[in-house]
């Protein structure tokens, strides 16, 4: 009976420390996985990274009593009323069909908050060659970081460092916050 106790004991002891091991391994590979897993979300990389693109199409001039629909639409977006901003440049955009319409108007909706409404706008944006064309690639991998799309931020990322285009050194940090 007193060998039978030893013996219950002693595999009770080699149980418990490969318990005690086992659980020591596993909060070793949690820590691993927690330090080394990216913690800040592809939304909150949009929000530190996404500022509406300044108004270089049609600058507001101070006092100016010119109010065309044009100069309505960009001093609203000046403003920050993104709303009626996206409204005057969708009209703006049917009646002339130039192409920085919509990327201004997909900048709103960012702002907005409605990057699956600006990345449409930003793609056929990208089919036409303005000025502004070459800052559509940052603006569509911002929105796909909104909307959680992270291979394809890579993927446009990837292309603004390898073709030097613009916020190039910005895409090269946000790259980093991948890995």
């Amino acid at each position: 009976d007193l060998e039978n106790k030893s013996r219950n004991t002693s595999q009770n002891n080699y149980y418990k420390k490969w318990l005690v091991a086992a659980s020591i391994i596993l909060l070793c590979g949690l820590g691993y996985i927690s330090i080394n897993t990216n913690t800040t979300s592809t939304p909150e990389l949009f929000a530190s990274y996404f500022e509406p693109y300044r108004n270089v199409i049609h600058p507001i001039e101070r006092g100016s009593e010119q109010q065309d629909k044009k100069a309505t639409a960009f001093m609203a977006y000046e403003k920050g009323e993104y709303e009626k901003a996206i409204n005057l440049f969708t009209e703006l955009f049917k009646d002339t069909k130039e192409p920085y319409y919509l990327f201004y108007k997909a900048n709103a909706l960012l702002k907005l908050e409605k990057a699956d409404e600006a990345i449409p706008l930003l793609l056929e944006h990208l089919k036409t060659k303005d000025t502004l064309t070459e800052k559509t690639h940052w603006y569509l991998a911002l929105a796909y970081l909104k909307i959680e799309n992270s291979q394809k931020a890579k993927d446009l990322l990837n292309t603004i460092i390898s073709r030097g285009l613009y916020k190039n050194k910005e895409a090269e940090e946000l790259l980093k916050e991948f890995e």
